[in-house]
């Protein structure tokens, strides 16, 4: 059977939905959005919360419009028209598209979504693993202030920053990704070293409590063999 292609998939209702009036009315607006779904499929803002990063270039491109100011001002015009949310940050911008994979599908057992291709890095203390690995490489491109962070800073930097998130707008994951998203647009130099000396704390705490755990399963073997000699 042959491999279906990766797509994305309209429903008809958005031709009736009352958040899409003024989008399906304007041309140029519908045309962007179509174009935002279908990259959403290539950058699988569906394994990122219902996110995805674009560049200026790419939102150029999508709007087709040569200046970046130009181009973000027909951008917010979708947003403010459409549910699709959008940041900036530098000249990185967060896209984002609720309930995406729900309406593509991909929440279903039976989905045949192609995966994203996996690169973990071996050398890091981050406790991250479980984003997806775009997500981080894209966050690594924001650069805040003008300062471009190392990928193991960025991912030692979420999870810092995650508990807090999670307690400010509750665990949804799109949520959760989107506001460490925005958030990380505004991280300080200083925010960014706290978190690295936390990721190097809290993995010694684990290596120590596995030491101990270890330490107290030999003594109890120890107690067990001298007690075994004696009865």
């Amino acid at each position: 059977m042959a491999r279906t292609r990766p797509h994305a998939k309209i429903h008809t209702t958005v031709m009736y939905h009352p958040k899409m009036e003024r989008v399906i009315a304007d041309n140029e607006l519908f045309g962007v959005w179509v174009k935002l779904c279908l990259l959403a499929i290539d950058r699988y803002a569906a394994r990122q919360g219902d996110s995805f990063w674009v560049s200026d270039t790419d939102l150029c491109r999508i709007t087709n419009r040569k200046r970046i100011d130009k181009a973000l001002f027909t951008a917010r015009k979708l947003a403010h028209n459409s549910p699709i949310t959008l940041s900036s940050h530098g000249h990185k911008h967060l896209i984002g598209i609720p309930n995406f994979s729900k309406k593509q599908g991909f929440e279903q057992k039976n989905s045949t979504r192609t995966p994203a291709p996996e690169h973990r890095e071996q050398n890091t203390n981050s406790s991250i693993q479980s984003s997806p690995d775009g997500w981080i490489d894209s966050l690594v491109e924001v650069m805040p202030g003008g300062v471009r962070y190392s990928r193991e800073e960025v991912a030692n930097w979420v999870a810092w920053i995650r508990p807090r998130v999670v307690l400010r707008v509750g665990d949804d994951e799109g949520t959760v990704i989107r506001t460490i998203g925005s958030w990380w647009g505004r991280a300080t130099s200083d925010a960014v070293r706290e978190a690295g000396e936390w990721v190097k704390v809290k993995a010694l705490g684990e290596k120590r409590a596995t030491w101990e755990s270890e330490s107290d399963s030999e003594d109890d073997s120890e107690d067990y063999s001298t007690s075994a000699l004696f009865d």
